[in-house]
């Protein structure tokens, strides 16, 4: 009877120690299934990380660009206001020569009739 309770003591301890061999084995197979999740999951947040950098890099040279038009804009607007005042002097400068023409003129046929009589 010792015996007997001696094996089956010895059988239940060896079926215990294979579950845990096997529960250790399944154990081991998780830790792998999820350092491969977590290595994916880096690739992947390493990858739109890139992305949103790239993202970041285009949005900022788009930004100079568009800064640098602004300015260039603004350099122009600034020689359009310049070429109205000159042209507006021009055109002030055209009456004036205009008007002093035409009191030339008169004089000029007030000169002549006056020499004529």
């Amino acid at each position: 009877n010792y015996q007997e309770n001696l094996r089956a003591y010895q059988e239940k301890i060896k079926l215990q120690e294979e579950q845990i061999n096997n529960l250790k084995c399944r154990v081991h197979q998780i830790e792998t299934q999820l350092n491969q999740k977590n290595i994916e999951l880096d690739q992947q947040k390493s990858k739109q990380l890139n992305q949103i950098v790239e993202k970041d890099i285009k949005l900022q040279n788009d930004y100079d660009q568009l800064f640098n038009e602004v300015k260039l804009l603004r350099v122009k607007a600034e020689q359009i206001d310049t070429l109205k005042e000159k042209n507006e002097k021009l055109e002030s400068d055209m009456i004036l020569l205009t008007q002093a023409y035409e009191d030339l003129q008169r004089a000029a046929i007030i000169s002549q009739s006056t020499e004529n009589n």
